[in-house]
């Protein structure tokens, strides 16, 4: 398991950890990689990543959330969708409120 600053959420799988590594990191190439994997990532550790990308500064990475999230059910997703929902980017609460608009 890759060593993560301290206060960092606790990933079942070594492949989140590192998928978290790149999400926070400050380099473009890390960022857009660990966009590429997070649909790959399956349960809680998916959804611990899904919450930091949906708070990213980055506008197409709180996007690329919605996006996975649009695939995801459970109130969770939804809570999530919501949020994004009441995004300040027009193009990432658009897709999160007919992203909603489909799952219910």
């Amino acid at each position: 398991m890759p060593v993560l600053p301290p206060g960092s959420p606790l990933f079942q799988k070594t492949r989140a950890a590192e998928v978290f590594l790149k999400l926070t990191g400050n380099t473009p190439d890390g960022i857009e990689s660990a966009l590429k994997d997070l649909p790959f990532i399956m349960g809680d550790d998916q959804m611990l990543l899904l919450q930091i990308a949906a708070e990213h500064p980055d506008d197409n990475v709180r996007l690329n959330a919605a996006k996975v999230l649009s695939r995801k059910k459970g109130p969770s997703a939804i809570s999530l969708l919501q949020i994004l929902a009441n995004d300040p980017s027009p193009l990432v609460n658009s897709f999160a409120a007919k992203a909603l608009t489909m799952i219910k």
